[in-house]
């Protein structure tokens, strides 16, 4: 269940601002496009408190990209400790 500071994060805004406790999960993902278009980014986070899985698209041409909760990130299963840990399994 997300927690309040989840649950206050507009989804499909596009914002920069995250709340405190979010930690990236991985690399941050650049989408080209051909010709002069700008690229789009996509960054994976969870939250440390309630672990929701969060997907932030940082795109200028879609007007809905922005936060998005994600139902599985796919972490593996041996991760099954602290989200500190699954966060450090994936950069590895």
């Amino acid at each position: 269940m997300p927690c309040n500071l989840c649950k206050m994060l507009p989804q499909h805004v596009r914002s920069d601002k995250r709340h405190e406790r979010l930690q990236q999960v991985g690399l941050t993902e650049r989408i080209s496009r051909t010709g002069k278009a700008r690229a789009a980014w996509i960054t994976y986070y969870i939250c440390e408190i309630c672990e929701t899985q969060w997907q932030h698209v940082d795109d200028p041409l879609n007007t809905m990209a922005g936060w998005s909760v994600q139902k599985k990130l796919g972490f593996p299963e041996r991760c099954d400790s602290s989200p500190a840990m699954r966060v450090a399994a994936r950069h590895s």
